[in-house]
């Protein structure tokens, strides 16, 4: 039986991490880049995309984390 979290696959969160170490993904027959493409809700992926968002919470206590 695979474990699953809320009806999502274990394996899941580890997904992100393959796709932003190669900078592509697998689009259901083949794999393509990741930055340039558009995203289900019509907007494209973007270099920023890439990384984790500092929550607002640790910008105030450290202002430079917000550059």
């Amino acid at each position: 039986m695979e474990t699953t979290f809320l009806g999502i696959p274990a394996e899941a969160g580890l997904i992100w991490f393959d796709q932003r170490r190669i900078g592509k993904f697998f689009n259901g027959s083949a794999f393509t880049d990741l930055v340039g493409s558009t995203l289900p809700n019509g907007s494209t992926f973007t270099v920023d995309n890439l990384y984790f968002p500092i929550p607002q919470n640790e910008v105030v206590l450290n202002p430079n984390l917000g550059d």
